[in-house]
């Protein structure tokens, strides 16, 4: 009997998770298996997240992190489909043999799965709030506790970088706390990028405005650490910061 096909997806995120669900239910099971790799227990739905990190008005966390249980479907558990199954762990390397022989995922761990296809989805890294998620979901009510309480402490807060992130971040901090001082520093004229239009850019840039929130554009902010970019160091106050042009700016908080 020939040896089935072993397809590896890496990256659990919605390319991965969207394509896994694809292949399970096309291919045959007598040819192929599927293995979906996951460095967390759960499905993270983003676009949801900057809302749930700011408050825990509607319990947003309970809708956007989703444990793979079921992720082949409600008629499978256990993360296991009809061909398709989903791997925990941290990856360590990927090993390529000859090409178009495949090769080997190795995890942190020394176990190793062969493949013959292997499609890498493994997203994007985030700053701020959308950094550092913790891999169980049993962990999420403590890491959305720790932003919620930095947000609902910190008087001042400054937002480095007002792309779609930054910007929406910045809105509903606006949103949830409207006596909070919230400053936007963007380096480009107008805020988002040039993927939108300039129309739209500038709607935007009107409307954080017309919401109070200080935006600051042509201008950035310079030397800031890691953990001040991230949030793990914390809400600082009375602290002040000043950007590139000498604009000085408060900012106990500060996210990117």
């Amino acid at each position: 009997m020939a040896e089935k096909t072993s397809i590896v997806i890496l990256g659990a995120g919605g390319a991965g998770v969207a394509t896994a669900q694809a292949l399970d239910k096309g291919l045959n099971p007598a040819n192929h298996t599927l293995t979906l790799v996951s460095n967390t227990d759960y499905y993270r739905h983003h676009p949801a997240a900057l809302r749930a990190v700011v408050t825990s008005e509607g319990n947003l966390e309970k809708e956007m992190c989703i444990p793979f249980d079921r992720v082949f479907g409600k008629g499978y558990r256990d993360g296991k489909g009809r061909v398709g199954s989903v791997k925990y762990g941290q990856v360590d390397r990927v090993e390529e043999l000859e090409a178009g022989q495949g090769g080997y995922v190795v995890f942190n761990n020394g176990e190793r799965i062969n493949w013959d296809i292997l499609v890498i989805a493994t997203g994007s890294e985030w700053n701020g709030p959308l950094a550092h998620w913790p891999d169980h979901l049993s962990e999420i009510p403590k890491f959305m506790e720790g932003w919620r309480e930095k947000f609902a402490t910190a008087k001042s807060i400054a937002v480095v970088g007002s792309g779609a992130v930054g910007s929406e971040l910045a809105g509903e901090i606006r949103d949830f706390y409207p006596s909070t001082e919230v400053t936007v520093v963007h380096k480009q004229h107008l805020l988002l990028n040039s993927t939108y239009p300039d129309a739209y850019r500038q709607r935007i840039t009107d409307d954080l405005k017309n919401r109070n929130v200080r935006v600051l554009t042509e201008d950035s902010v310079n030397g800031l650490t890691a953990g001040l970019l991230d949030g793990t160091d914390g809400v600082q106050p009375g602290r002040k910061i000043t950007t590139a042009k000498g604009v000085q700016l408060s900012a106990e908080l500060i996210g990117k």
